[in-house]
């Protein structure tokens, strides 16, 4: 290992997500929204959870989207960026996947009351009921999703980003 290598690492340590989160998304028209889901304490955020080992991160993002909010579609097989999220006295950092929802079901978590907003509307929902610090890392996540979904790839229902796998 080169000594750039090692400041490198030992000034910025690799920080594995601990936990994976779908931005499940569709287009109505010309205009985007996301699908958000209750919390048990009432709060709105994205379908996210463990990864399951058997099932990598992506896939195991799918199958919370389908637990929590009851859809299906394409995700993209790399995260598009990591957030921070308080849990009690635990803070865990998730990696968020973009997912255009093609099917939509009763989810197993009924009481998760999925629920399309506009883009606007999104992250104030994401928003409210939190700390500035996290409501910040929800605004910047919802951000970033926009601006990679503002010039689709050809083929893909995603700039920038390796082919999508079906859920």
């Amino acid at each position: 290992m080169s000594l750039a290598t090692a400041l490198f690492r030992s000034t910025f340590p690799i920080i594995t997500p601990s936990k994976v989160a779908a931005v499940c998304y569709r287009r109505m028209g010309s205009e985007l929204e996301f699908l958000l889901v209750n919390t048990g304490s009432g709060k709105w955020t994205f379908p996210k959870g463990n990864v399951e080992p058997h099932l990598g991160a992506s896939q195991s993002a799918a199958l919370e989207a389908f637990e929590e909010a009851g859809v299906k579609g394409w995700i993209s097989d790399h995260h598009f960026d990591c957030y921070r999220h308080e849990k009690g006295d635990a803070e865990h950092l998730v990696a968020a996947y973009l997912m255009l929802v093609r099917q939509m079901f009763t989810p197993e978590e009924t009481y998760r009351n999925p629920t399309w907003f506009s883009v606007e509307e999104a992250k104030r929902k994401l928003a409210k009921r939190r700390s500035e610090k996290y409501a910040q890392e929800f605004v910047r996540v919802v951000d970033r999703a926009v601006e990679m979904l503002a010039i689709p790839v050809p083929g893909t229902p995603w700039p920038r980003l390796a082919a999508p796998s079906f859920s």
